[in-house]
């Protein structure tokens, strides 16, 4: 009984509840010209696993300085949401 314990410990010792938020743009290089509609794909784990509705918010605009843009939107059953700038 006491090694069926320990091992069931010593598995959960690995897994992470970290939640984990992916960027990815539609270019990989991340260089657009002026004018060109961006868009960004954020993904939003937890355990590796998909987060069915979390609420992902940006702001964008100069560093320290009041946000030009803001922008909340909830992730779907798989965990994604799109964005375009």
């Amino acid at each position: 009984m006491m090694m069926l314990a320990c091992l069931a410990w010593a598995q959960h010792d690995n897994v992470r509840d970290y939640i984990t938020v992916q960027m990815v743009p539609n270019h990989s290089d991340w260089t657009y010209r002026l004018g060109e509609t961006v868009e960004i794909e954020f993904s939003v784990r937890k355990s590796y696993c998909a987060v069915p509705n979390m609420e992902v918010s940006c702001e964008w605009g100069p560093e320290l300085r009041t946000p030009e843009k803001t922008w909340t939107q909830a992730t779907g059953n798989n965990g994604i949401v799109k964005l375009k700038l």
